[in-house]
């Protein structure tokens, strides 16, 4: 006879950029053995790599978690965090102007999600009298797929061309997926651009969805201060 199977709880969520409702698990010994290697290597490349395994392993159902946007893995992972350890996370953190100073602070995992801000719709650019340009939120797989050993400024047209979904006449009979293009052929693209577009989709890129959470601590003055926790590397370095 086996060990008998123990069925974990399941909860539910809908995600806030994308409106995607996903049913996830808490961690297993598994996930938190994938979570500790990952954290002693101090490699971001495996901690990235470690994080995504565990939220594959963790949502149930017939969803890829690379196609969504990077911010809502983010997400996933402390939602994730929070059911499968403690919501409350307790750490020292930093003072602001004397690094040598450390000082308690913690947050409510529950009360974190991502800042959205309205500039985050307004996604379509007139490109010409006859082109528009399509933006949207870069997915996992989007920021994966640029390789790690390009240079700062292929780096910015990679990130800058993962926010181009696709180029298109007004009445539809023309459409340009920017995906099927190879790196090369969208950095050429993008390098043509009119400088009014491309401050445009900048202003979009700064638009979009992120992680972050308003840290709070007492200071050696007993002056309440505040540090915004920033991406999902600042909530990995405490979960």
């Amino acid at each position: 006879m086996g060990l008998p199977t123990i069925d974990a709880p399941v909860f539910n969520t809908v995600l806030p950029a994308t409106k995607t409702k996903i049913t996830y698990r808490p961690f297993t010994v598994k996930e938190e053995k994938i979570l500790l290697v990952a954290q002693q290597s101090a490699d971001p490349i495996h901690t990235a790599l470690s994080v995504l395994q565990v939220i594959k392993n963790c949502v149930q159902g017939d969803i890829d978690v690379e196609d969504l946007p990077s911010a809502e893995v983010d997400l996933i992972f402390i939602k994730l965090r929070a059911i499968s350890v403690n919501n409350i996370v307790k750490f020292k953190i930093r003072d602001k102007e004397d690094e040598t100073l450390y000082y308690d602070s913690e947050i409510n995992l529950d009360e974190v999600t991502l800042t959205i801000s309205e500039e985050f719709d307004d996604n379509e650019i007139e490109l010409s009298e006859q082109y528009k340009i399509l933006l949207k939120c870069p997915t996992y797989r989007d920021i994966n797929t640029i390789p790690k050993d390009v240079t700062a400024g292929d780096l910015a047209s990679g990130v800058f061309g993962a926010c181009i979904d696709k180029i298109f006449t007004a009445d539809g009979s023309v459409v340009h997926v920017f995906s099927d293009y190879t790196m090369e052929q969208q950095q050429e693209w993008i390098e043509t651009l009119p400088g009014s577009v491309f401050t445009k989709i900048k202003k979009y890129m700064n638009a979009l969805p992120v992680l972050e959470h308003e840290a709070r601590y007492v200071d050696s003055k007993d002056k309440e201060q505040t540090q915004t926790l920033r991406g999902l590397s600042d909530f990995f370095y405490f979960a």
